[in-house]
């Protein structure tokens, strides 16, 4: 699990979001606030793996394929599988990248500078290479679809039962 400073910012997979909710709420029956249950709601429902599948899928996408942990972060939880909901994340990066060159870079969060200097990466692609990365990108996540089509189909059994 993750150990963070106060002021430091890092991104969360649902999991670890879900995992840290657990961990705050200890033994109690109740949660300290609503939001603190809702968002665990959320996680828990949107979570399109299995725990270690979601961390070994962040971990092979930042250091096998070198995306920034905020991005990493995005495909885990959204899972894309097609070349359209890819291309959704690809467009989300590029209108930041823009947005943030608008400022001093000294200016910009960390994260917004990882997002930056990724999409200078990408542009700086022949459409050769952008056209591969994104080919391999999306068979490791339909790797990663298929486990999750198994715990959807888990899940949906057992609530048969």
């Amino acid at each position: 699990m993750l150990d963070m400073s106060e002021s430091e910012e890092l991104p969360l997979i649902l999991w670890e979001v879900k995992k840290m909710l657990e961990k705050r709420k200890g033994g109690s029956s109740q949660w300290d606030k609503a939001d603190q249950r809702r968002v665990y709601e959320h996680a828990d429902k949107f979570n399109r793996l299995d725990m270690d599948d979601a961390l070994g899928l962040l971990n092979k996408l930042i250091n096998e394929y070198k995306l920034p942990r905020v991005i990493a972060v995005q495909i885990v939880d959204t899972l894309p599988v097609t070349i359209d909901e890819l291309d959704v994340i690809f467009k989300a990066i590029e209108e930041i990248a823009h947005q943030a060159k608008l400022q001093s870079e000294s200016e910009l969060p960390s994260y917004v500078r990882d997002v930056l200097h990724f999409y200078e990466k990408i542009e700086s692609m022949t459409k050769e290479e952008k056209d591969l990365f994104q080919k391999k990108l999306l068979e490791l996540l339909r790797e990663f679809w298929k486990k999750s089509r198994r715990l959807t189909e888990k899940v949906s059994k057992e609530v048969k039962e």
